[in-house]
């Protein structure tokens, strides 16, 4: 059914800590001049390019603040253009691993980038003791599943996906960024940002299975990197959102600002979306727009875009941490910004 199965206490409430969008950087692996000058003029004019205090230390803050059960980390953990060493990718299986924690990646759109490849970055996450990975069988390189149960009773489905998107050197609207062509794994990634028919397929086919052998429905959250379309939807029914203008998310059951525009190509009909809602996952957790934090409630989903983790390229002062998920005794799921 699953790919993992993590067991806790029937009667304590279940901690899950989002970090997204550490996108780390190391500023001695930059590829060209240029790319050498945009990156230390756009983020690193104050003089402070270590990671450890620029995006470690928060992580170490977050996990001692919310003592989580379960971390996942919903993409673009480094910034695979500037880790072509891979001593970032490193950096980061040792600061997970340290915790003794349970925790689970998903890739985003700039991991991939690194001349190291794809199968060397899963090959780090496979071999790291607490880490809980599995690359999948359908489109992308991080599809996976992992059962939360209760004394050995299903509880919730931790649904792990890839959103895609690692875009080549020479797109229009940055091209001196991205994965460049003779990368050794170019033929393992999907180039073009989306939630494919196939991965919606094994969606269905993993919670179904699930739903079957427990005897009942077994509600879910999924985690991934980009949002999809029905984050736009949310947001213009229920708040009548417009491009370039600010949004407070303030209904009842929803908080947070969204002031970044984004882009809703992914999951245009609402595939994937209705598909999750039909077997009753309950969030949607990514993030990419790293200047937007907010939950929403979308036809009884939560999509929410989780805090910005560290400092590292752009980021809104007042927005940086995590997202904390509470899943409680009863059934019921809490979401809350937690901000350093």
């Amino acid at each position: 059914m699953t790919d993992f199965t993590l067991d806790f206490p029937a009667r304590e409430p279940i901690r899950i800590l989002q970090l997204t969008d550490m996108q780390t950087i190391d500023l001695t692996a930059t590829r060209n001049p240029t790319r050498d000058r945009q990156i230390k003029g756009a983020y690193f004019k104050d003089g402070e390019p270590e990671m450890e205090t620029r995006t470690y230390r928060y992580v170490r803050e977050l996990v001692a603040q919310t003592r989580p059960d379960v971390i996942v980390l919903t993409g673009d953990n480094v910034y695979g253009e500037f880790d072509d060493t891979g001593r970032l990718q490193l950096e980061l299986v040792e600061l997970m691993d340290s915790f003794g924690i349970p925790w689970a990646p998903v890739f985003g759109n700039h991991d991939n980038e690194s001349d190291m490849g794809v199968r060397w970055q899963i090959a780090q996450f496979l071999g790291a003791k607490h880490c809980r990975f599995a690359r999948g069988t359908v489109t992308g390189n991080c599809n996976y599943s992992i059962t939360l149960t209760r004394d050995g009773v299903p509880a919730w489905v931790l649904m792990l996906l890839d959103s895609n998107g690692c875009h080549p050197v020479g797109n229009p609207w940055a091209p001196e960024e991205g994965i460049r062509e003779n990368n050794r794994d170019i033929d393992c990634i999907m180039q073009a940002e989306g939630i494919y028919p196939d991965q919606v397929a094994w969606y269905a086919q993993t919670l179904e299975a699930v739903h079957a052998a427990a005897g009942r429905p077994v509600p879910s959250l999924a985690f991934y990197h980009i949002p999809i379309h029905a984050f736009a939807v949310a947001c213009r029914e229920k708040y009548g959102y417009e491009k370039g203008v600010p949004m407070l998310a303030n209904a009842p059951g929803d908080y947070g600002r969204v002031i970044e525009h984004f882009s809703d190509r992914l999951d245009p009909d609402n595939a994937f979306f209705e598909t999750a809602r039909r077997l009753g996952t309950a969030g949607m957790f990514v993030g990419h727009q790293h200047n937007n934090s907010a939950c929403i409630d979308h036809r009884g989903v939560k999509l929410v875009w989780g805090v910005k983790t560290g400092r590292c390229t752009y980021y809104q002062p007042e927005q940086v941490g995590g997202t904390l998920i509470t899943l409680a005794v009863d059934g019921g799921m809490r979401v809350e910004a937690v901000c350093l």
